[in-house]
């Protein structure tokens, strides 16, 4: 709506899904970090406005290609300005279909996020 833009423009994998998520992990209330990363994404950002995110690990849990491709479209951005993103992507699926598409796209496919042991992710992410 802010962007007046059609809103299929933003489905994914259009990276101001990631971008904005990752801006309100950073504490920022949604609009805002919608209208920051749509305004990164249409080319009005620099790189002191994602600083907070360089040289971030970032892992991203997806059960869809389209997901983990918004996210390495939300990396290659921040790369425009500077802004080096360490992001794994995990695809999640027991669907062998599901887990054929994800194979393109994902670092790591597993069964299910329950199932998973967290300590792989937050202490070590070079054996992920």
């Amino acid at each position: 709506h802010h962007c007046k833009l059609p809103s299929f423009t933003f489905q994914k994998p259009n990276p101001v899904h990631a971008l904005g998520l990752l801006r309100m992990m950073m504490g920022e209330p949604p609009e805002c970090a919608l209208k920051s990363a749509a305004d990164l994404w249409l080319g009005h950002n620099n790189h002191r406005d994602w600083v907070l995110l360089e040289n971030a690990q970032v892992v991203i849990f997806e059960d869809s290609a389209k997901g983990l491709n918004a996210g390495k479209a939300a990396q290659a951005l921040l790369k425009t300005i500077e802004i080096d993103l360490n992001l794994i992507l995990i695809g999640v699926s027991q669907n062998p279909i599901k887990i054929k598409a994800l194979q393109d796209s994902a670092d790591r496919i597993i069964p299910s996020i329950s199932h998973q042991s967290w300590d792989n992710y937050f202490i070590d992410f070079g054996t992920v």
